[in-house]
């Protein structure tokens, strides 16, 4: 039954697309731990992972950044299955991830809208370069929901995200960027809000 439902998805346009885009992700995912690189420990059983999960929601298939929140569940649980059945549950309930990775943009522009408006009231003198240098939080803070931060911190960093992410829920991912944002107001006299990104 296994290898007949291999053969009918890889007879599936769309599956051969993701399985293209997943065998490119896998290279940069935890890229200085290099554990997901062809041939090493974890390359397989995260590639059997994002390619079930994509059969599993053909729907929603696979989307960049998806390597870094199934690599992440990997690392911590190890087992294939149970890792599937982790990535599944976070990735179905209809949350602010979801919303990023199905790309409705009037939901996640909502979450664009709603981080501005704290960035306003917690950060004025950033909120003020933003406004003023016509800068969208877009530019970044899609990158960081999607992967839930595990593509720009270390792995002991973004587990403490997680666990916070999975405890408080969506909310916190907004805390953490304003966070990071905060740390990043200390160097706004700097010439331009591009030079503090870099």
């Amino acid at each position: 039954r296994v290898r007949l439902c291999q053969e009918n998805a890889e007879k599936d346009n769309q599956f051969r697309k993701n399985q293209k885009v997943i065998d490119e992700d896998l290279h940069r995912t935890y890229s200085e731990m290099n554990i997901f690189r062809f041939g090493n420990k974890l390359y397989q059983p995260l590639r059997n992972v994002l390619l079930a999960y994509s059969l599993l929601r053909p729907d929603l298939g696979y989307v960049q950044g998806m390597s870094y929140v199934a690599g992440s569940l990997l690392l911590h649980y190890g087992s294939e299955l149970e890792t599937l059945t982790i990535f599944a549950n976070v990735m179905n309930r209809e949350d602010m991830l979801f919303n990023f990775y199905s790309f409705d943009m009037d939901k996640v522009n909502i979450v664009f809208h709603i981080f501005m408006r704290m960035m306003k009231e917690k950060l004025p003198r950033l909120h003020q370069i933003f406004v003023e240098t016509g800068i969208s939080c877009s530019i970044f803070l899609f990158e960081w929901v999607v992967a839930v931060y595990s593509n720009i911190f270390q792995l002991d960093l973004s587990s403490r995200i997680w666990d916070s992410f999975f405890y408080y829920g969506d909310f916190f991912i907004l805390k953490a960027a304003l966070a990071i944002c905060y740390c990043l107001e200390a160097q706004a006299n700097m010439l331009s809000f591009e030079n503090i990104v870099l």
